[in-house]
């Protein structure tokens, strides 16, 4: 788009359409071995359980995969209630008007101890850094009870983080998860119902080969509970045979499970995310596309698509959304579960989490982007909400913020309420996961598209980003989220935040020598002014958006679906402070403007034929009233090649109804 002789315009943004324990030696997970074997492995595994005091809420801070940018890791910051996958993580229980709550916890200082050129920032025996730590907040006398060590993972892996169940009895069931298979998984049940005093052990066994074995290892956990009928439990096998296999037990009482049963094993595999709705459990989950060769990359970086299937009579029979049986396990990625094609769009995908409204249709909240690395240069981030409203899909974009491990949780509350609760804002290290805290509505009118805006800000201005914000099962309005923080680039302390409905954000003490403390309140929740409307990015059906933010120099590479980059002609152009979408904007001079070649923009120029629309928006400020100001659009004046532009102080235009010259100026 070549900018013809005119008077300055200054542009603002153009649319173009993450204490020490007891040294064990580490255990491996024992095979189909001799029932001696077994024995002297589950005698090991009671010497792991410890049943300490800790001394106060401190969490993991985790990273992994190295960058050579000023990110530095792939994904890093306080992961105490990480990863999205496994959950939950807190159950609120109306009998004792208390929320448990499980977290990964970590020793004062022990953040020192990471090896920042280990690719995976995982050390297989590492006693003494993640401590599966689990505690609860009395909402009758507003106070926490002071954590119980459960066991030590002998790893630095936030991945083996812990999650919580409770069944019917009260009894409260700790999952001690693995990252594949290099290390144990545990099982532990409190010894007295809704107490965290003590934990015993479970020795619990699975079907295989048509003989009990014993449950040593999975990943990813998430158990459901289904009263009068058991546990079905959503979970990872490596291996099997698809790298992460993802797959489902069964079990009545917690200590005998069935057999693995394949959900999915698609090219090389998935991460699922699962929900229930009573007696209704479900799971919505991507897939990791096959690679040329084992070595190639992005690998298990990349994962796209989005597939939903539901049970209603616990794991017997599968169906999609819409009622559709289907024969798991999944192993083509084009099935009836599938919910929208992201392959076919570019697109990566992160699930957050996965609700039901009142009708039972599920919800499903997730991150896009265009790539895995840190940085703006994969932006936009969009978090989207698909739900099945009886009859379709409807997929509608929520927000942006800075990178694909920003996580949060979606709420569809009784009264008919769609909220989310995440990091969707910038925080003190841009494009590292997570930001600061905000809340959004959802909100549908007649029979358009639900609509999101910000309504309140939860945190801000502190050193650190907060991230991997937690629902509660039946969440009480005075304990609605759980989340840590911690720094995004390098190793730091982390510290454990809960948030009322109302926004208000309350610190867990980070040391504690009473059985009891109340915690601190850190931050009022900040209104929004004004309801937040879609940012340029967001909007449906997008093709490109610039918001000039780029260093002199570089051009300007768009946002959206098309990454086209507009070159500075007779350069380089002034840029400004202040603007709708960042710091800076554009001055332009006369003889100034932005090209892009039309060769270069297929998805801009191709506009034509019966019907055919396009929408164009600049934001400017006019410094003259001289006629004929072009802004931008696919038009070569000079070379007599005119296809459509915008326009400023125009004196005359055609009617399009007669195809006459009319005036308009000042219109």
């Amino acid at each position: 788009m070549k900018r013809l002789p005119s008077s300055r315009l200054l542009f603002g943004a153009m649319l173009c359409l993450v204490l020490s324990a007891c040294r064990v030696q580490p255990l491996v997970p024992p095979g189909p071995a001799a029932d001696g074997g077994a024995e002297s492995w589950w005698q090991a595994a009671e010497r792991m359980t410890l049943n300490r005091k800790g001394d106060g809420f401190n969490g993991i801070w985790y990273m992994n995969q190295p960058l050579n940018s000023e990110y530095r890791f792939k994904y890093s910051g306080g992961m105490a209630t990480y990863t999205a996958t496994p959950q939950p993580f807190a159950v609120y229980r109306p009998e004792v008007n208390k929320t448990f709550f499980v977290f990964g916890g970590s020793p004062a200082g022990s953040h020192e101890r990471h090896d920042l050129a280990d690719p995976t920032g995982a050390h297989t025996d590492a006693p003494g850094v993640l401590l599966h730590m689990v505690s609860y907040y009395d909402h009758t006398t507003g106070m926490v009870a002071r954590p119980t060590i459960v066991l030590d993972k002998h790893t630095s892996d936030a991945h083996d983080n812990p999650v919580i169940q409770i069944d019917e009895a009260g009894y409260i069931w700790i999952f001690s998860t693995a990252h594949g298979l290099s290390r144990p998984s545990f099982i532990h049940r409190s010894a007295k119902p809704y107490d965290i005093e003590r934990f015993e052990l479970v020795r619990a066994t699975h079907e295989e080969g048509g003989r009990e074995t014993p449950l040593t290892n999975f990943s990813y956990m998430q158990p459901m509970y289904v009263p009068g009928q058991g546990f079905i439990a959503y979970a990872t096998r490596y291996k099997f045979p698809a790298d992460r296999t993802i797959a489902y037990l069964t079990s009545p009482d917690g200590v005998r499970w069935s057999g693995w049963n394949r959900l999915g094993a698609i090219e090389e595999g998935h991460y699922q995310v699962a929900g229930q709705a009573g007696e209704k459990t479900g799971s919505a989950f991507m897939m990791h596309p096959n690679r040329p060769d084992p070595s190639a990359q992005p690998g298990l970086n990349s994962r796209t698509n989005l597939y939903y299937v539901e049970t209603a009579d616990f794991g017997r029979t599968w169906r999609t959304a819409d009622g559709r049986p289907v024969q798991l396990p999944l192993t083509e990625a084009n099935n009836p579960a599938l919910v929208h094609d992201y392959r076919k769009d570019g697109l990566l995908v992160y699930i957050n989490d996965l609700a039901y409204d009142a009708d039972g249709n599920p919800a499903i909240l997730y991150v896009t982007s265009r790539g895995f690395e840190a940085g703006p240069e994969n932006s936009p981030r969009t978090w989207t909400v698909a739900h099945w409203t009886g009859a379709e899909w409807d997929i509608q974009p929520v927000t942006t913020s800075g990178n694909n491990y920003d996580m949060g949780s979606l709420y569809i509350e009784s009264d008919g309420t769609w909220r989310i609760i995440g990091p969707t804002e910038m925080g003190p290290q841009p494009y590292n996961p997570g930001g600061e805290v905000a809340m959004w509505i959802g909100r549908r009118f007649q029979s358009g598209p639900r609509q999101w805006h910000r309504v309140k800000t939860l945190t801000r201005a502190g050193d650190y980003n907060h991230n991997y914000v937690r629902r509660p099962v039946d969440a009480h309005p005075d304990f609605y989220a759980l989340w840590a923080d911690g720094h995004g680039r390098r190793p730091s302390d982390s510290r454990l935040y809960f948030a009322t409905k109302d926004g208000k954000v309350f610190r867990l003490p980070q040391r504690m020598t009473t059985d009891f403390a109340r915690p601190e309140q850190v931050y009022e929740s900040e209104s929004a002014v004004t309801a937040t409307p879609l940012l340029p990015a967001q909007i449906p059906g997008l093709l490109t958006f610039w918001d000039f933010q780029e260093p002199a120099g570089e051009g300007f590479l768009s946002k959206g679906p098309h990454r086209y980059r507009l070159r500075e002609m007779n350069g380089p152009i002034r840029r400004v402070e202040g603007g709708p979408f960042g710091p800076r904007s554009l001055d332009l001079d006369l003889g100034q403007w932005l090209l892009l070649p039309r060769s270069e923009a297929p998805a801009l120029a191709n506009i034509h034929g019966k019907g055919a629309k396009v929408s164009m928006v600049a934001w400017i400020k006019r410094q003259s009233d001289g006629p004929w100001q072009y802004i931008g659009g696919v038009w070569n004046e000079l070379g007599g090649k005119r296809q459509y532009a915008l326009f400023t102080s125009g004196p005359w235009q055609s009617d399009y109804t007669t195809y006459t010259r009319i005036p308009a100026e000042h219109q």
